[in-house]
């Protein structure tokens, strides 16, 4: 009998297979009487198969059939990049650099994953791609715990983009991207602009004030905390499109409420920025001319009209290239923790209301 993830134990068959040669010549027979073979049904079968295709070990010749790739276990190289989803923008850019940079590393073949999709097979998904002995996998996040077990048999073949997790520590190559430092490089900015009565709107509902750069900006400049200026999304993440609007309408109306309005706004990600500063626009607020607008991202996001969002955020291409090094040469015999540089990208949603 398969295991629960039927596809991924039928990938583990058809390879060993292949390990011995048995498709070099000869096709892979048809999905029905795979199914019949393995007991399982024919869309397991096309399913295992096509992610085979996808990953290099097999390839189709029309009219022939599907047979081992002849480059297989040579001259292919894999790397499985692991983020949470690609419907936020961070995540999408940190995965669309991971895979440019990746290329300067003999990588021939690069794949997507999202944890968010297979929250119960993450580690049987994993296990199955580092049985490929060419593979490597670069994740930012792990969602099941049992995944650490099964990166640790391979930790030279491993980078993991988080800190945390003390039984790591020496054991896999890991950097740190210090969120708090670059929420707080955004907010000073704005307080060097003149600013100091920020709106914040948060996506993180934990609200842990040593963790948040909001707050220790506000602290560390004389400014005092007021939570109505504050407002958390708590189910961000997890929200449709036409619930993230209607979270930022509602903050756009809280804004115009205030009496004494603030005269900028420091939103979590790109993302709220961009939405927060079209519905501004649709009330009549003038950016940056009645409000400023900064987030934390990292990336000036020209896609509100003629807007470039100013953020903070990660320098990712010097790490990256550093910790692909180490990964694609497999030599390592002492394993570090990074941390990505952060940097200030100016748009033109800040004004600067010293100068008069």
């Amino acid at each position: 009998m398969l295991e629960r993830c039927k596809y991924i134990e039928l990938k583990r068959m058809i390879r060993d297979e292949i390990e011995n040669g048995k498709y070099v010549s000869t096709p892979l027979e048809g999905r029905r009487e795979m199914a019949v073979r393995y007991h399982t049904t024919t869309a397991t079968c096309n399913k295992a198969v096509k992610e085979l295709i996808r990953e290099g070990v097999l390839y189709t010749i029309p009219g022939k059939g599907t047979f081992q790739h002849p480059r297989y276990g040579s001259e292919i190289r894999s790397l499985h990049i692991w983020i949470p989803t690609l419907e936020s923008f961070f995540y999408s850019r940190l995965a669309q650099k991971i895979s440019r940079i990746a290329k300067e590393y003999n990588y021939t073949r690069v794949t997507i994953n999202m944890n968010r999709l297979f929250p119960n097979s993450e580690p049987e998904i994993i296990a199955a791609q580092l049985e490929d002995p060419n593979a490597d996998i670069c994740m930012y996040s792990i969602y099941d715990p049992r995944t650490i077990k099964v990166l640790l048999k391979h930790p030279e073949r491993v980078v993991l983009l988080r800190s945390g997790d003390i039984e790591l520590d020496g054991k896999i190559d890991r950097a740190q991207i210090p969120r708090y430092l670059g929420e707080k490089m955004s907010v000073e900015y704005l307080i060097r602009n003149g600013h100091r009565r920020i709106f914040c709107i948060s996506t993180n509902p934990l609200n842990i004030p040593e963790q948040d750069g909001y707050t220790q900006a506000l602290l560390e400049h004389g400014i005092p905390l007021n939570r109505k200026l504050k407002t958390v999304l708590p189910k961000w993440d997890d929200s449709e499109s036409s619930e993230r609007k209607r979270m930022i309408e509602e903050c756009v109306h809280r804004y115009l409420r205030f009496k004494n309005r603030p005269s900028a706004v420091f939103c979590y990600t790109n993302e709220v920025a961009s939405m927060f500063l079209t519905a501004c626009l649709k009330a009549g607020v003038r950016v940056p001319e009645d409000l400023s607008i900064a987030a934390y991202e990292g990336s000036a996001m020209p896609e509100t009209g003629i807007y470039q969002i100013t953020s903070a955020g990660p320098e990712l291409a010097e790490t990256l290239r550093i910790l692909l090094q180490r990964l694609s040469s497999r030599k390592i015999k002492s394993y570090s923790n990074f941390t990505f540089n952060i940097e200030m990208l100016e748009g033109n949603t800040v004004r600067n209301i010293n100068v008069k």
